[in-house]
């Protein structure tokens, strides 16, 4: 369930069964909210210096709904001009000048929180199409927001919802002519393709700077064009107008294969599921092939007009790939997962995977100091899904009340011969009595899947107990439509079976049979810092 701090009529604008309202004006909260949304508006008021004193007591309900949310994540809105508002002359401030001073404060809000985020009004004028008021509406049911624009808010507010669940998407696969860049490298040559500063080929660049910005926040980079891969590298190497170069791209399929057998070979190469890619390709019938092959794909229609290229990529950026919060891994993950290609392309100098896995030099640290990283914890059980058990999803607060339990929290990092994939496993275990600990959170990143740590994690993190006088470990599997690969993980762990059902297995282990029996597999050497 979700809450809503309003001042405003906006009841028609959010689903009944998923949202909970305040009354109008109200700081307080009594329900246990997943998320809370700060929705409060500016209203119309035939003087400036109204607006001034509407944003200084916005300004103490804000306050006072950040406290009462108790780290809960909470989602603020920035504030909008109402359109209706008197700003005439002698005005001491203006009303853009009030709204802009107010939004700074609230984006400093955000900033010093882990829990607080920052919405972008001027994203939700746009995609409600610029005008959002209507006098008839306000002045009769006191609606800032038109309940004519319900479906184009929707949109806006599943964009929210997405971010709140931490659902971006991870892969962004790109054609190149006509997409990247304006024409056709094998008939207008590299110098003779449109980007730079003037039309058309301005929208270009600016369509690489925003993918270039993408790719910094995390967003992994592929490129997936009909052409011969010796013309695409030339292009990169000697047309000096491109923001992006060729390294920004974990793997480029440079060919004449059909797309779908390209797209395949790419998601497989990176390790991610088709629901976290998004194509980008002017050619329609490209784009319904690729819809034909891959159901669960996004791919959006892709403008016509060179003008409205920006303008798409930013909806794009926003609709897809926005995150409330990045972490310091969230900025290296494309390296992260170039590193894991990288890796992916020497296997096939090996004569076995155990042979190739040995050879990788895998290296894992289980991190003591949990407070440095929680943001990374706290975003690794919102988002990881196929290498999950149990798929409990928690916010700051709730690990932190773990850690205050002296419970156990162990994130693992982990290294190659290639380079640093950095925390990529997780294992939570809360006491249930003094000789008793329950698994309740275990999950692996997609980033290193395929390279069968997962038991040696296992391993370790369950000989870490035993050291704190631990006999017996209790652990839950709960299947999802994602995380079926790890249903008998932990039989094949040496876990009993006690109960099961459709909606989950309970498994129970005694360590002293277990260390007995215990044949580590050594794929990986892990250690405490």
């Amino acid at each position: 369930m979700n809450f809503v701090f309003r001042n405003s009529m906006v009841e028609g604008l959010f689903p009944k069964d998923a949202y909970i309202l305040s009354d109008y004006g109200s700081p307080f909260m009594d329900v246990d909210a997943d998320n809370i949304l700060w929705m409060n508006f500016l209203l119309p008021t035939p003087s400036s210096d109204g607006i001034e004193t509407q944003a200084l007591e916005l300004k103490n309900h804000l306050e006072m709904s950040i406290q009462v949310s108790k780290g809960k994540p909470l989602y603020i809105l920035g504030l909008f001009n109402p359109q209706l508002t008197g700003d005439g002359l002698g005005a001491s401030k203006s009303v853009d000048h009030i709204i802009h001073e107010f939004n700074l404060w609230a984006k400093k809000l955000a900033d010093d929180s882990v829990s607080v985020t920052y919405l972008d009004p001027h994203v939700l004028l746009r995609m409600l199409g610029g005008v959002s008021f209507s006098s008839k509406y306000y002045f009769s049911s006191s609606a800032v927001i038109s309940p004519l624009l319900s479906r184009k808010f929707s949109n806006w507010l599943q964009v929210v919802e997405r971010i709140a669940k931490g659902n971006r998407k991870k892969l962004l696969v790109l054609d190149l002519d006509n997409t990247l860049w304006g024409g056709v490298i094998g008939e207008d040559g590299w110098a003779g393709i449109k980007v730079g500063d003037t039309y058309p080929g301005n929208c270009f660049r600016y369509m690489q700077l925003k993918v270039k910005e993408l790719s910094k926040n995390g967003i992994i980079l592929a490129a997936c064009s009909k052409n011969n891969y010796a013309d695409v590298k030339e292009v990169f190497e000697n047309n000096q107008d491109l923001s992006l170069t060729e390294s920004d791209f974990t793997v480029i399929k440079a060919n004449w294969n059909d797309k779908s057998e390209n797209i395949a070979e790419i998601l497989s190469e990176i390790n991610v599921g088709i629901d976290s890619c998004v194509f980008l390709d002017d050619n329609p019938l490209e784009r319904d092939l690729l819809l034909q092959s891959f159901p669960g794909i996004t791919v959006p229609d892709f403008p016509t007009k060179a003008y409205n290229i920006p303008e798409f990529i930013d909806d794009i950026s926003f609709r897809y790939f926005s995150s409330a919060t990045l972490t310091s891994e969230d900025h290296v993950k494309a390296l992260q997962y170039s590193i894991r290609a990288k890796g992916e392309a020497d296997r096939v100098n090996y004569s076995s995977k155990l042979e190739f896995l040995k050879n990788l030099r895998l290296e894992g640290t289980i991190i003591i100091n949990v407070s440095s990283v929680i943001s990374r914890v706290v975003q690794m059980t919102q988002k990881t899904n196929q290498f999950n058990l149990t798929t409990v999803r928690h916010n700051e607060s709730t690990l932190e009340q773990i850690l205050k339990n002296e419970d156990f929290v162990l994130p693992l990092s982990v290294s190659d011969k290639y380079g640093d994939h950095g925390i990529t496993g997780l294992c939570i275990a809360e006491r249930t009595n003094p000789d008793t600990v329950s698994i309740t959170t275990f999950l692996m990143s997609c980033r290193v899947l395929g390279r069968d740590i997962e038991t040696d994690f296992l391993n370790w993190c369950l000989l870490y107990f035993r050291e704190f006088g631990i006999k017996f470990v209790t652990a839950r599997y709960v299947p999802t439509a994602k995380n079926k690969q790890v249903s008998h993980f932990y039989e094949r762990s040496g876990f009993v079976v006690d109960r099961h059902n459709k909606s989950y297995c309970d498994y129970s282990l005694d360590l002293a049979d277990y260390v007995k029996t215990l044949k580590a597999t050594k794929i990986i050497d892990i250690r405490m810092i």
